[in-house]
């Protein structure tokens, strides 16, 4: 299971990270965003704890928050950052001096997929194993606050999405409010709304997310939806972004005709008995 995990992440990289970026091997700055300094803290805190187990000779343990961490390095940064990785160097270089990292520190344990997938990241040598092993000492990257706070942000968006499924609600409807009782930053504020669809977050007592409806978020999500089936025809007829569409429904929200139009690249919206799709 972890192995898949891994290598899917290494596929992912090879998608989106430039062939010639080799900045991810010498990260000078502290990056801007929340997830990319939440992940560079916890390969930090990972290096240190996997070098102590093993200084120690115990491999059992040594393991274990490897298998963790590739878990949240795919379930949760890779799942939120996708379309940044796409086009932030920033995020970028985070990603790939992560993964080098982790190929590193999994290389006693798993030798062979670890030289496979760094012998197809930039700059490697004739071997993983011929690499130093990753320095530990006091990083000031490793930021046990954002990690805690990042641990909360986790266990109120899987809060949110039960709430969700138990009110039959899909994620693409907008919400208007969660209320939550913990205080975070505003970029890890981003993260809750973001991920869960809401428009606000409000300070409270208690995790409760404010599932009425109405007609503006209706609307809202009707768009959305169609939105979603329109660029899903868009695909299915091989269509590249650049090309323009004419496109027939049976309705949509009126208020939202502009902004349609606008995202999935059509030239005009007219009533029909189905949703057709036809190049200009």
């Amino acid at each position: 299971n972890v192995m898949n995990i891994w290598w899917n992440i290494f596929a992912f990289y090879k998608q989106v990270v430039p062939t010639d970026l080799t900045s991810h091997f010498s990260l000078l700055t502290t990056p801007s965003h929340p997830l990319d300094r939440w992940l560079l803290s916890k390969i930090e805190g990972l290096t240190d704890s996997v070098t102590k187990y093993m200084d120690g000779y115990d491999v059992v343990n040594a393991t274990r928050p490897l298998m963790a961490f590739a878990k949240e390095f795919s379930t949760w940064y890779l799942r939120l950052s996708r379309e940044r990785l796409r086009t932030n160097p920033e995020s970028q270089a985070v990603f790939g001096y992560v993964l080098r990292r982790y190929c590193l520190l999994m290389a006693p344990f798993a030798p062979f997929m670890a030289e496979r997938i760094y012998q197809n990241m930039p700059m490697a040598m004739d071997s993983i194993h011929l690499e130093l092993w990753p320095d530990v000492g006091v990083d000031p990257r490793v930021d046990p606050t954002l990690e805690q706070q990042m641990e909360e942000v986790m266990a109120i968006v899987e809060k949110g999405h039960a709430e969700r499924k138990n009110a039959a609600i899909r994620l693409r409807q907008p919400l208007s409010s969660i209320t939550v009782s913990t205080k975070l930053a505003d970029d890890l504020v981003s993260i809750i709304t973001e991920e869960l669809n809401v428009k606000k977050l409000i300070l409270g007592d208690n995790l409760v997310l404010d599932t009425t409806l109405t007609p503006e978020l209706e609307a809202e999500g009707t768009a959305r939806d169609l939105m979603r089936d329109i660029q899903g025809a868009r695909k299915k007829l091989g269509l590249s972004p650049k090309d323009q569409v004419a496109v027939e429904l049976q309705s949509w929200p009126e208020s939202w005709t502009e902004e349609i139009k606008k995202k999935v690249g059509a030239t005009s919206l007219t009533i029909g008995p189905n949703l057709s799709v036809s190049k200009i």
